[in-house]
């Protein structure tokens, strides 16, 4: 589970649209969430038949946008409709030049209900954002929170070991013997294992080793030895956050695994171990750092990357 709002976008003009998803995108970004669209600018047979078939299978979007006019003699935002609506039944939203009301005149006659209607405009992001602001309180629920913790972290987690494994791929500021030794003085000092054990779990394939046998405390300390070895100011800034990973992000992992949910005042809320229950505002703070964390270790990877 992701702390992405997931967008299918079927528009011809790619210029206006990448204008509303970046004014969007503000608009959900203060929820920890991030807009990730996909966008749709032809809409031939060899284009739209794969994606009807992938929402017959699973739909994995929050919410489909189709404008009418999609600049094509014989496909309009409304014809598509009316094949989009045969596998999806999620919620929709139809937008044009033309008026609501002749919109949802023109789905009347097509027998598509469902669907949110407004104008094209300079209005429009806000017009969308105001139609998708209450499936934000989704984020209240106990369960569908712990899985994006839960989620987003283990995705964290196989960043960090890209992120080792391209530093010991280039060898530059750490070598994979050095790499090895590093981390198994870590594990000694973290887990009890016998010394034939442990020589035998730090003797496995370097991308095993890392990517399975190290936790993320370890991980973590490794890359700020890395971090502090390319000395820079934005290794020192990616350095500053990454310090702060299991203060801001690794504790809530814990807890949201382990953590049973509680009953307050007639409502299921997710309560930590030694603290009140998480209101929306506690909840919207953690996915900020959520996103927050995962911008800084993509920044990593791209740093320790170049050439």
């Amino acid at each position: 589970m992701e702390n992405q709002y997931r967008v299918l976008w079927f528009d011809d003009q790619l210029e206006y649209i990448e204008a509303v998803e970046h004014k969007l995108n503000r608009k959900v970004s203060p929820y920890g969430l991030e807009l990730h669209a996909n966008k749709i600018s032809s809409f031939d047979n060899e284009t739209i038949n794969p994606i009807l078939d992938e929402l017959r299978k699973n739909s994995n979007y929050d919410i489909i946008l189709v404008d009418f006019d999609l600049g094509q003699q014989h496909e309009t935002g409304a014809t598509l409709l009316t094949k989009l609506r045969r596998y999806s039944q999620g919620e929709v939203i139809f937008y044009s030049a033309k008026k609501p009301r002749e919109l949802r005149e023109i789905l009347l006659e097509l027998d598509i209900d469902g669907v949110f209607c407004v104008s094209r405009g300079v209005s429009l992001a806000d017009d969308i954002f105001s139609i998708i602001k209450p499936t934000f309180h989704r984020l209240a629920h106990p369960n569908y929170f712990r899985g994006i913790v839960v989620g987003s972290v283990s995705e964290m987690d196989e960043l960090l070991s890209d992120i080792l494994l391209r530093i010991v791929k280039k060898s530059r500021y750490m070598t994979e013997e050095e790499l090895r030794g590093l981390a198994v003085e870590g594990l000694k000092d973290s887990i009890e294992m016998g010394v034939d054990a442990l020589a035998k779990q730090a003797s496995r394939p370097i991308d095993r080793f890392v990517s399975k046998d190290l936790n993320l405390y370890i991980k973590v300390n490794l890359i700020l030895q890395v971090l502090d070895r390319i000395g820079d100011r934005l290794s020192e800034d990616c350095s500053e956050v990454l310090k702060r990973f299991n203060d801001e992000i690794n504790q809530y992992r814990i807890q949201a695994a382990h953590v049973a949910n509680r009953e307050v005042n007639g409502a299921l809320v997710f309560t930590g171990r030694n603290e009140k229950p998480w209101d929306v505002q506690k909840l919207k703070e953690i996915l900020i750092a959520i996103r927050s964390h995962k911008d800084n270790l993509n920044s990593i990877l791209t740093l320790v990357d170049k050439d």
